[in-house]
């Protein structure tokens, strides 16, 4: 019994030597840990100030994303409405994107052709909406996006990266459905409007870097500075002004391609239509000025009334008689 006692006295004795000999060493390992995180910490803030601060050539990312067209197939026979046309637009790379058509009604020569984008899910909608007097033809671009419409929080957070890929990608989608229909034989190539309404705005202006097909631009109930509006629009879902500032700020920095503000070298050589709503609800006021000032050039009109909706069928035949009568200002 005693053996073993003074077996223990010695081992609990050596460990106490070590830490003599060593006060130092538990200190020093997590001096080290802290040191390893602080440069880990610090390099993180310098990389996100720079991606920040730094962000890369707009033009230069939506080329990276740019498609070639290579053909199109046209079907009349599964569109949801009479006389429209579903178009499967495909690229050089095998991809195909939607969008619909609707022919100028029957004796108009040579009419003008638009090229639109509107909200998400629009596009089959938008074409049937069009009232059956406007002289006009029209092809309504589908958004790339083929996730759900709506999400929660965590569903926008987990989609994150396939969200962001989708709206950088729909000025490329876009343009190739202004190469699809130039192309077309009922198409009069001096006389092709890009047209975006409400968040089509931004994609219809970035778009016209990728394509040079374009004779005139129609913005409705467009705007510039993303930050406002994505701000603006997190208020009126609920969340705090403490919240909403910093995820409508880093938003807009990840959309930074497609801000408008971007793209106005190109759509100032075009003859170009503004009209913004007096009392829009969805977009703030100093984003619309800003959308103006970034177009001196383009005739820009108020009209009364709210923000653009599907189901607002007497604005939108206002706004169709509106648009033609400016473009056959153009012949």
């Amino acid at each position: 019994m005693e053996t073993r006692r003074e077996e223990h006295r010695a081992a609990r004795g050596q460990r106490q030597k070590l830490f003599a000999l060593h006060p130092g060493a538990t200190l020093t390992s997590r001096w080290r840990a802290l040191g390893v995180a602080t440069t880990c910490a610090l390099a993180a803030a310098i990389a996100l100030t720079i991606w920040w601060r730094l962000p890369p050539d707009p033009s230069a990312e939506l080329r990276r994303r740019a498609l070639r067209f290579a053909g199109v197939a046209r079907d009349s026979t599964t569109a949801k409405s009479a006389g429209l046309e579903l178009w499967r637009i495909a690229t050089a790379d095998g991809d195909t994107f939607d969008a619909t058509w609707r022919p100028a009604p029957v004796g108009i020569e040579e009419p003008w052709t638009i090229i639109m984008m509107g909200g998400l899910g629009t596009g089959q909608r938008a074409a049937a909406l069009l009232p059956a007097h406007v002289p006009v033809q029209l092809l309504a671009v589908e958004w790339p996006w083929r996730g759900p419409r709506r999400l929660s929080s965590l569903g926008a957070v987990r989609r994150l990266g396939a969200m962001h890929e989708a709206v950088l990608r729909s000025p490329g989608v876009f343009a190739l459905g202004v190469e699809a229909a130039a192309v077309q034989p009922e198409v009069a190539r001096d006389r092709v409007a890009v047209l975006g309404a409400s968040l089509g705005a931004p994609i219809a202006m970035a778009a016209l870097q990728l394509t040079d097909a374009p004779t005139a631009l129609v913005v409705l109930d467009g705007f510039a500075d993303l930050e406002r509006v994505l701000d603006q629009a997190l208020r009126r879902e609920g969340r705090s002004a403490a919240l909403a500032t910093p995820i409508a700020g880093f938003a807009a920095r990840l959309l930074h391609p497609v801000e408008p503000r971007h793209h106005t070298s190109r759509a100032a050589a075009l003859p170009a239509l503004v009209l913004n709503a007096r009392d829009d609800e969805r977009i703030p006021s100093a984003a619309i000025e800003r959308l103006w000032a970034a177009l001196p050039h383009a005739e820009r009109r108020w009209r009364d009334g709210k923000h653009l909706r599907a189901h607002r069928d007497q604005l939108i035949a206002e706004l169709c008689d509106e648009v033609t009568a400016w473009l056959a200002t153009l012949d």
